[in-house]
């Protein structure tokens, strides 16, 4: 579920080092805390990539390629986390989107943002909708639009729990996405927020719903983590081509990896057909500086899979010294 805004350019058009300035102006934390607007780019598996925060020599000339090269752009709170906001540019317009759920401070943002945008592009209206259906609207309604953001918030909240209650989520989970990687929500995050409290036209749960949504949020994608990825690779097998999934686990490095690797969000939300990978395997790197490959499910069995800390309901944690990959590998 998803919401969209179209501003049209003005003659002068605007650019992304505009934006920057003006997400400056916008980015709100709606529970008072200080703000650190920042503009991202992510890549292919919807991690956090690239993320703009100093101004050194050096990282503004790679600031500088990226902005010519980047397709669309994040645009989030770097005290804050949340889902973050897309900007893209689209023949003459300017174009944002918001993934719901999202959080208040995000709602809050991004119609502040779009007030600032109309002011810089000399209009008032701009269009808003999802799927391709847009109505032209003004920025009258924005205080209405804050409102319909925590309801559909809500809306797509509740929905979850009872997908999940039903068993139509996949492993009793749904993913989402985060500003830093995507998450996966599980029946005990939705309860823990508050969902199994009465929420129409109760204004104060409603809040302790919200709040607690975003201070997860913001918590879980603040940890220094590295969120690893599979990556697929056609080889040649019998003389037969199959495709198999890699996995890099680090030495010394506090690791996010899947407990199920076909339901990874970035096979999900692109609809891979997962039944065509013939393996999955993780890559360690011995004592020897030689990378040495394991059926992943024989990697899950020797790490003492349950032990490990949960990191959302699909991943946990690992941090595996040389000595720890020697004993695995022997």
């Amino acid at each position: 579920m998803g919401l969209e805004i179209k501003i049209k350019q003005p003659e002068s058009k605007v650019d992304i080092y505009k934006v920057e300035e003006l997400w400056k102006n916008a980015c709100t934390n709606a529970f008072g805390g200080k703000t650190s607007p920042r503009i991202g780019v992510t890549d292919e598996f919807y991690r956090m990539e690239l993320e703009f925060i100093n101004t050194s020599k050096e990282y503004e000339e790679n600031k500088l390629q990226t902005f010519k090269t980047a397709k669309d752009f994040i645009l989030f709170d770097n005290n804050n986390y949340g889902s973050g906001i897309q900007l893209w540019f689209e023949d003459d317009n300017i174009r944002m989107k918001a993934s719901f759920p999202t959080t208040y401070s995000e709602i809050i943002s991004l119609y502040k943002f779009v007030n600032i945008m109309c002011n810089e592009c000399n209009t008032k209206e701009f269009y808003r909708g999802s799927v391709g259906e847009f109505e032209l609207v003004d920025t009258s309604q924005l205080n209405w639009f804050v409102e319909l953001g925590i309801n559909d918030t809500l809306i797509m909240l509740d929905r979850m729990k009872k997908n999940i209650l039903e068993g139509n989520a996949s492993g009793g989970n749904i993913s989402i996405n985060g500003v830093v990687n995507p998450l996966s929500i599980t029946l005990e995050n939705l309860k823990d927020w508050g969902m199994d409290l009465p929420l129409e036209g109760n204004m104060e749960n409603i809040t302790t719903v919200m709040k607690n949504y975003e201070t997860f949020m913001n918590e879980i994608q603040q940890r220094d983590l590295f969120y690893a990825i599979f990556k697929l690779y056609q080889i040649k097998k019998d003389e037969e081509t199959v495709i198999n999934g890699y996995i890099s686990v680090a030495t010394n490095c506090d690791t996010i990896l899947p407990i199920e690797p076909k339901t990874e969000f970035y096979f999900v939300i692109n609809r891979y057909d997962t039944s065509k990978i013939n393996n999955f395997y993780a890559i360690l790197r011995n004592s020897k500086g030689k990378d040495v490959y394991i059926e992943y499910d024989e990697f899950l069995s020797k790490i003492d899979l349950e032990k490990r800390e949960k990191y959302d309901g699909k991943h946990f944690i690992v941090r595996l010294s040389t000595a720890d990959i020697e004993k695995i590998i022997d």
